[in-house]
């Protein structure tokens, strides 16, 4: 892509270029984020909280439009992090979803609310899956509920998919649109 001055100047004041200030970090380390953030927030939550995959595809979507990077380039990890994201959360939630359960406070887990967001996760897996992925909260509990209840994993994965398609480029898209403004 195209190199642009670091500096505008005019009207006595200073100002960054916006591509510049988004471009410092090279174009395959941006790419691995793109792909690491979401693949790693539904296995360990804490990681989402402290960095927003939702954030990081958006700001990917700023860098297209401003030239910095490929659309195409960033459809694919933004993807293959989301469906890699909720596979790992699914067999953390397999694996160790007893354990996880046994380390929230009790008040939590005996609530009705818990216990009717795992009944409706079991009961309602396809919907939980598609439409957890556009909420931040839900995006990092639905995998791991949906493995801990022993949702089957045929549907999980069947639901995961489009739910993946549907996010990762709607981030992107918001991004684009935010770049122009």
């Amino acid at each position: 892509m195209g190199s642009r001055p670091l500096l505008y100047e005019g009207e006595g004041t200073r100002m960054f270029s916006p591509e510049a200030m988004l471009a410092v970090v090279p174009v395959w380390l941006t790419l691995v984020i793109v792909f690491l953030l979401p693949a790693v927030e539904p296995a360990v939550p804490v990681v989402g909280m402290l960095f927003p995959s939702q954030t990081a595809l958006v700001a990917s979507g700023v860098l297209v439009h401003h030239g910095v990077l490929a659309v195409a380039g960033v459809f694919a990890p933004a993807v293959a992090g989301a469906l890699a994201g909720n596979v790992l959360g699914f067999g953390v939630g397999r694996r160790w979803g007893d354990r996880l359960e046994g380390a929230l406070p009790g008040r939590l887990t005996g609530s009705r609310s818990y216990r009717l967001a795992l009944a409706t996760v079991g009961a309602r897996h396809g919907r939980a899956v598609l439409l957890g992925r556009f909420n931040g909260g839900l995006r990092t509990l639905v995998p791991a509920l949906c493995g801990s209840v022993q949702v089957p994993w045929r549907p999980f994965l069947g639901w995961s998919v489009p739910a993946a398609l549907l996010w990762a480029p709607c981030c992107v898209g918001l991004g684009l649109l935010a770049g122009s403004s």
